[in-house]
This record gives C-alpha cells, structure tokens and sequence, in this order.
C-alpha cells in the first residue's frame, strides 16, 4: 500500500543558516559523498542538519551543511589522527559505525547517515589573520566543535535538550543504556592531550564551516 502525504518544498529548515554556538540535537536531512555543499569535489562527505531542540532555543529549525573531510595524507600524523577521529565520531553518533569496529579498516555507507539523530556541538568560526597568521579573527559563522558529535543517548549530552517527538521515532535497536557508552571512558590520556593541542588545528583548517573551496 503506497504511502502518500504532502511533498514539501525542501528538505531543510526554513529558519536560516545556525548562526549562534550551542550544542544541537539535529537530523541529518541530506548527505553529499565527494562534494562540498556549493557542488565542488572533495575527500570527504557533506551533511546538512535541520536543528530539533538544544541549548540556544533561537537556533530551533535552522540548518548547516558541513563538509567532514578524509585524512590529509600530505599533514602530519597528528592531522590525519584527528581527522580520523572526527570521522569516527560522526559514524558511531549516527549510528552507522559500531565502537567495537574502533582500531579496524571499516566500510561505511555513508549514505545511511541521511535521516539519522545526533547531537553536535557548534563553536564559532574564526579565519586567518592576515597580518599575525593567526586564527583569531571571528566570523559570523559556526563550525563543529572539534569530534564533539554524540549519539543522543550518550551520558555526556544527557542534560542538552531534545526534541522528544523526534527521540520517538528512532527504532529501539539504535537507542542505548549509559552502559553502553563505556567504551567511551577507555581512552588513554594521551589521545585526550591530542585531542586538545589538534583542536585549533582541525577547526582552523578544515573549511568545514562555510564550504569555501
């Protein structure tokens, strides 16, 4: 029996573009393998995200797109971990990537992406001094906080609003007791010191937050 309803227009948000920093419980509405959001090639996949609650109740119904680049392999190792990390954040949070495939080669359809629920953390963007070469000068736009992408059951986001219509609908099987979040709290210290010191860098230089390419 065919399912019929009323098309709308778009697929993304009608509030505008995320403007303020917050964390975010969104839905992907769209994801583009190979191509930034304005249509050029890249290493990596586009994903745009309508906004169904968070902590600045403004952005509510706006939406991002935001390129989530492949390992550089002309970086430095540190560049590259990063990038990777990021990358695995992003595919476990939206359910598309289990913890224990952690360490291993791994497919993804990244495709599957598209209708998934997560939360992510939006931080200001800021571009290069000319005159310094430091990334210090703010924009008015917003860009994802480092690997701060998270299942929406993760322990860590428990206190950001959610839109609980929308927790509804995602299937049993892809929700998750705080147990299963351990894997999460095995992480050496090192990996969080890298985590610190790589953040500028991967937020500063990824492009991520405007698809300017």
């Amino acid at each position: 029996m065919a399912f019929e309803f009323e098309a709308p227009e778009s697929t993304q948000g009608e509030g505008g573009p995320i403007s303020e920093p917050g964390t975010y419980h969104i839905v992907v509405t769209e994801v583009r393998e190979g191509e930034s959001s304005n249509g050029k090639p890249i290493d990596g996949i586009t994903i745009t995200m309508d906004v169904l609650a968070g902590t600045v109740k403004s952005e509510v119904g706006k939406s991002k797109s935001e390129s989530v680049f492949a390992p550089d392999m002309t970086k430095d190792e540190k560049n590259q971990v990063a990038a990777r990390r990021r990358l695995a954040a992003l595919f476990i949070a939206g359910n598309v990537m289990q913890p224990q495939q952690l360490g291993k080669p791994v497919n993804i359809d990244v495709n599957a992406l598209n209708g998934q629920q997560f939360v992510v953390k939006f931080e200001r963007q800021f571009k290069q001094n000319e005159k310094t070469q430091k990334w210090d000068v703010e924009t008015p736009y917003v860009q994802i906080s480092y690997s701060d992408i998270y299942h929406v059951d993760d322990p860590e986001v428990a206190a950001v609003p959610k839109n609980s219509d929308a927790l509804s609908l995602i299937p049993a099987e892809l929700r998750h007791t705080a147990e299963w979040f351990d894997w999460n709290k095995k992480r050496p210290a090192e990996v969080k010191s890298q985590a610190k010191q790589t953040k500028e860098t991967v937020g500063a230089g990824s492009g991520g937050g405007n698809d300017i390419f």
